[in-house]
């Protein structure tokens, strides 16, 4: 048996050696590859299962079985093949059970017998008597310093909503902050670069007007929210203008040129405010197969929210040619959930038009031109803003009706 000194003048002994050693501390060569560097002294390892590249001496190369018991000195234990110190192997969690991948290095190293998720959790523990706040301590709290804390408590480390006591905007911070450091002025009050935030009507959704209604309403239909986000998009530019001016002014309205040349425009913004109302309301995130309900809606509003869902995703057609005696004329609303289109029809009248199923999803169609000329009456009874172009064709059909009616 030849010596290191001798084996390192030697590349291709040395390549035997090393596979056979490699072999024989439980590595298979088809997970990993290794090249022994003979001016450093160390192998390059890639390991193929990771796409990972490392170097290490070859003398702090451990055989499965001593990763597993060094692991188990400081009560971890090492599930997945080691192929290095630095290479990422799996590990299982001392508290939860579960599966966690890091480098044997961080393990040994930090003594890490804990996934991500627990050991925040367990020192968390460490500032429970500060963690441990209802949500009254906590708006005490704020209020004690001059402020309102305007969202849900979850935590000393976790952002809430609080009004700005200088310009009294909501802007988000850290609760600890504010707590402990005294950040009770919004960003641009306190000397930064403008926060668009500040000009989003957080509180839109806190009370029923017919406003309010209408743009639920489009919100419900053609409207999306996702990880406190707010988001909306339409072909209908005066309708994302009129959305956006409401809700947040400040921020860009955005053009998106489709495939087939047609101009679609979105804006999106961050309110974990409105979201928790939103979500309340029903909207919630993935609505489009998630939403299951819609809010109670008094009788007063139901013509605008209704208003707000032809507008968002709907259709109001009529026959263009004249001189057909008989002009087809129908509305639909469309919605990949069955519920929702049955909760508007019984908002309305339960017997009037039908449900069906198209190509894609659901339909609540009306087709008779009495009914039609009813329920087109009543959505645009009420005040506030409504598509001229869906508008004008209620103008076309009703003008139809009544000559039909002589």
């Amino acid at each position: 048996m030849k010596t290191w000194k001798e084996l390192k003048k030697d590349p291709v002994e040395m390549e035997r050696f090393l596979r056979e050693e490699i072999e024989d501390k439980g590595r298979s060569m088809n997970c990993i590859s290794h090249k022994y560097d003979l001016n450093v002294g160390s192998v390059s390892q890639y390991c193929k299962k990771f796409n990972i590249k490392s170097k290490y001496k070859y003398d702090s190369l451990l055989s499965q079985q001593e990763a597993i018991d060094k692991t188990k000195k400081f009560g971890g234990e090492l599930v997945g093949l080691y192929c290095g110190n630095s290479v990422k192997i799996e590990f299982r969690c001392q508290k939860c059970n579960n599966i966690y991948i890091t480098t044997p290095n961080v393990v040994w190293k930090n003594k890490k017998i804990y996934c991500n998720k627990c050991s925040h959790i367990i020192e968390g523990k460490k500032h429970s008597n500060r963690m441990r706040l209802s949500q009254f301590e906590a708006e005490q709290k704020i209020l004690n310093l001059g402020s309102r804390l305007m969202s849900e408590y979850k935590g000393y480390s976790c952002k809430v909503t609080i009004e700005c006591v200088q310009c009294e905007a909501l802007h988000e911070r850290y609760f600890e902050s504010v707590v402990c450091h005294n950040m009770l002025l919004c960003h641009e009050c306190a000397g930064g670069k403008i926060n668009l935030n500040k000009y989003v009507n957080h509180m839109f959704f806190d009370t029923w007007s017919h406003e309010m209604a209408y743009i639920l309403g489009v919100m419900v239909t053609d409207g999306s929210v996702y990880d406190n986000k707010i988001y909306f998009g339409q072909k209908d530019k005066c309708l994302v203008e009129y959305i956006h001016n409401i809700l947040c002014p400040k921020h860009t309205i955005t053009t998106i040129i489709k495939e087939n040349g047609s101009l679609n425009y979105k804006f999106a913004f961050t309110s974990s405010y409105m979201f928790d109302v939103l979500k309340v309301l029903g909207v919630i995130p993935n609505k489009t197969y998630n939403m299951k309900h819609l809010p109670y809606i008094s009788k007063q509003y139901i013509p605008s929210f209704l208003r707000g869902c032809i507008d968002g995703d709907g259709c109001i057609y009529i026959d263009n040619d004249k001189s057909k005696y008989n002009r087809l004329c129908v509305v639909k609303i469309f919605n990949y959930q069955k519920c929702i289109l049955e909760q508007m029809q019984n908002l309305y009248d339960n017997s009037v038009g039908y449900i069906s199923k198209n190509a894609s999803c659901y339909e609540w169609c009306i087709g008779q031109r009495v009914e039609i000329l009813k329920l087109l009456e009543y959505i645009y009874s009420t005040p506030g803003f409504y598509l001229q172009r869906k508008k004008d064709k209620f103008d076309q059909i009703k003008e139809y009706v009544e000559s039909k009616k002589k």
